[in-house]
């Protein structure tokens, strides 16, 4: 029985609910969930450890593209994610400090950059590639989210949650 198959198999079998499926690839082991469609797991670079989100749908529940998303992106992930930082430290930073007016609540560009180490990446079930920087003291524990284009440019940034 192939992957896909036990995966249909789970999926029709509502009793069988505690077997996990799992896709090992390179880059680590994933994790299905059932309910909500979309593999969980972790990715290390250097000393970062990235936690991974793949969406995915029915008519592809291995996920068999957006898996061979994450291994092209994952040797670019490095530069990426510094050019992502330099763009939010261009881009984001003087908005953080705008109305500031207490010297001692301005929000300096390497506590910014420090705080910039809870990544965590999703590709959706179209391909579509996001960052997250995850839970910053200086944003009130909101996230950033990047927005990447087809090509793995920046599309835009925004904060969420």
């Amino acid at each position: 029985m192939g992957l896909l198959d036990k995966i249909k198999d789970l999926f029709s079998n509502k009793q069988n609910k505690k077997e996990e499926v799992v896709v090992k690839n390179e880059l680590g082991n994933f994790y299905l969930d059932k309910e909500h469609y979309y593999y969980t797991g972790n990715i290390t670079i250097d000393d970062l450890k990235i936690y991974v989100l793949v969406n995915v749908n029915k008519e592809d529940i291995e996920g068999s593209s957006q898996f061979s998303t994450l291994i092209y992106i994952y040797p670019k992930l490095k530069s990426m994610i510094s050019k992502a930082k330099e763009h939010l430290v261009k881009n984001s930073l003087k908005a953080i400090n705008y109305g500031v007016t207490n010297q001692d609540d301005i929000v300096s560009e390497e506590k910014f950059l420090s705080e910039l180490t809870n990544v965590s990446i999703t590709i959706d079930s179209d391909n579509d590639f996001k960052l997250y920087f995850e839970n910053l003291d200086c944003l009130g524990g909101h996230t950033i989210e990047i927005l990447y284009d087809k090509s793995l440019n920046i599309k835009k940034d925004r904060m969420v949650g």
